[in-house]
């Protein structure tokens, strides 16, 4: 059994943040997208989930690349800063 320190379930913890704050967003701007159309129930349910896909990577992408330039950006993705990681195993 591993033990986590306290920086380690932070860091897990921002990443589970960074990682569903834009599959939110996403949902939401899919639903912005679909409204207003009017198809199948088989379709509008194809047509959901490539919204969603399609809006959460570009949403990701779009807040990742400005945080780049202006790292307050990042609070846009629920958390300002990447998580980090240390390596399990060390090359020798």
């Amino acid at each position: 059994m591993t033990s986590q320190t306290p920086a380690t379930v932070r860091d897990a913890l921002v990443a589970l943040v960074r990682t569903v704050v834009p599959m939110i967003v996403g949902y939401l701007l899919s639903l912005a997208a679909a409204a207003g159309l009017h198809i199948d129930a088989s379709t509008s349910d194809l047509l959901t989930l490539i919204l969603v896909a399609v809006c959460t990577a570009a949403y990701y992408a779009l807040i990742r690349a400005l945080s780049t330039r202006w790292a307050w950006v990042g609070w846009f993705l629920g958390y300002p800063t990447d998580p980090t990681y240390e390596p399990r195993h060390s090359a020798d």
